[in-house]
């Protein structure tokens, strides 16, 4: 038997060395981590030189057992809810020992079908069938001018299938995160990048940080008196305020997604105190219903 080259020695060496160890042990490590990745310009204009959006989305990835770099390319969160790719949840599931087989049975432009078996569960398998009729009464379909689903219709019905199937028979592993998917936030999947939260998923587009949310209608469309004219020139806005506002926002995001209680919640009152009245009277609305997802 030959003994191997040093040059194969080498070669094998390479190969089986242990793989970096990129896990964080703790939130002080992730936050080092985020600072780390904020800085990075490979990151998705949403997440750049934010490490505390960063840091949300390694606290989610770390809450399904993702790698920090898979979470930055899975796990988005926006307004304070965690949400996986179909993809990541179908992966999720074949990886869990719950799962005995997870296979697509059909694929095509107009139906796609997807079974599974959870391993030790009587009966037999569960079949669930996707329609582009459904799609279409849910709205996934045709979808916004230059929508991917519009383009591939397959595509779309095997994500919304596999993932829905997925949450049916596995909730204990996909948790209840939302489906980026059906958030309807088509941006996304074409990047293939992280979305923050942010009031508007819209802004995702933008490497600006998100402007203070707007006022409720019934005072943005208030009217002067008829006697009055019309001013000819804007109302000077107050460039200072408004971003000390969204340096508040994402404070507040952060410790919304965070919050697992009525008493989380509560903490965060004094940080909406510190925004402008206008800016706070748009987040009541929002902290009502976080403090109903929390606390219901």
């Amino acid at each position: 038997m030959s003994a191997e080259t040093p040059a194969e020695q080498k070669a094998t060496a390479i190969v089986t060395r242990p793989p970096m160890d990129f896990i964080p042990k703790n939130v002080d490590e992730a936050y080092r981590m985020a600072e780390m990745f904020g800085k990075s310009n490979l990151l998705p204009d949403a997440l750049k030189a934010k490490p505390y959006d960063v840091l949300v989305v390694l606290l989610a990835g770390a809450e399904f057992g993702i790698s920090p770099m898979a979470a930055l390319r899975e796990v988005y969160v926006v307004r304070g809810k965690a949400g996986l790719s179909s993809l990541l949840k179908i992966g999720l599931v074949k990886n869990s020992p719950h799962c005995e087989y997870f296979k697509l049975v059909e694929s095509t432009a107009k139906r796609c079908i997807y079974e599974t078996k959870r391993r030790g569960e009587p009966g037999p398998a569960t079949r669930l069938e996707y329609t582009i009729e459904q799609a279409t009464l849910a709205g996934y379909y045709p979808g916004d001018p230059g929508s991917m689903w519009k383009k591939d219709p397959a595509l779309m019905l095997r994500r919304r299938c596999g993932g829905q199937l997925a949450d049916e028979v596995y909730s204990d592993v996909t948790r209840g995160a939302a489906d980026v998917d059906e958030m309807r936030d088509e941006e996304r999947t074409f990047s293939g990048t992280t979305s923050p939260f942010a009031p508007d998923p819209v802004q995702v587009k933008s490497s600006r940080p998100p402007a203070p949310p707007p006022q409720d209608a019934e005072i943005s469309e208030e009217k002067p008196p008829a006697t009055t004219p019309a001013p000819t020139e804007p109302a000077p806005v107050d460039a200072q305020a408004a971003e000390a506002d969204v340096a508040v926002m994402v404070e507040i995001e952060a410790a919304w997604a965070a919050a697992k209680s009525k008493e989380d919640m509560l903490a965060t009152v004094p940080m909406m105190n510190r925004l402008s009245e206008a800016t706070k009277k748009a987040y009541r609305p929002r902290y009502a219903a976080r403090l109903k997802e929390v606390a219901p």
